[in-house]
């Protein structure tokens, strides 16, 4: 295979108060028109996480499937799907401001004035300053990174790589829930990788 610059495209995904992010590069000049059967490789790790991978590889063949490619054995297979996914323990110090009120000011006579009637005038009545509470939080949270990269088996080549970032929620508590939003990835990282093409 002809040495390649992979093409980097970072898609910021603004839903909400989505942190998505996905990078995708790919090389330009690759012929997909050969590929028709896949399997999916991963890396098993003791890190209670196992079931994540499991989901994640289902739904990685369910979605080149769609796309009209056949899965097979991993002897059969004309490129390979390799995935690995990494969690990470993040924090971060959240500061927030809180105004408090209005306090008199100390320099309360620097507000009177002498006219030259002889009168006194307040310049400012009723002087005031604002006094504010600071605080601050540390937030904690899970942070995870989903790493494909698609190989050309017969070129050991790879010619595809996939990368999704996002902080891990426990909100989303329903099995429709986590297939729409895995299937929202999957679709965010490979929307460009072209259907199966007839040869």
């Amino acid at each position: 295979m002809k040495k390649w610059i992979l093409a980097l495209i970072t898609i910021f995904i603004i839903s909400g108060c989505s942190t998505l992010q996905v990078q995708v590069d790919s090389d330009p000049e690759y012929n997909y028109t050969e590929l028709n059967k896949f399997n999916v490789i991963y890396t098993k790790k003791d890190d209670e996480k196992n079931f994540m991978r499991s989901r994640l590889n289902k739904s990685l063949i369910n979605y080149f499937k769609n796309k009209g490619y056949t899965y097979s054995e991993k002897k059969d297979a004309d490129f390979y799907i390799i995935f690995h996914l990494d969690v990470q323990k993040r924090s971060e110090m959240e500061t927030n401001y809180q105004e408090m009120g209005m306090n008199p000011r100390a320099d309360y006579y620097n507000h009177i004035s002498y006219a030259n009637d002889g009168k006194i005038y307040l310049i400012d009545p009723f002087p005031r300053s604002m006094s504010s509470v600071t605080t601050t939080r540390t937030y904690e949270y899970e942070e995870g990174r989903f790493v494909v990269e698609i190989l050309d088996v017969k070129q050991n080549a790879v010619f595809w790589q996939s990368i999704a970032e996002d902080e891990i929620s426990d909100t989303t508590n329903s099995q429709e829930q986590k297939s729409a939003y895995i299937n929202n990835v999957l679709e965010k990282m490979f929307s460009k990788f072209p259907e199966k093409i007839s040869n």
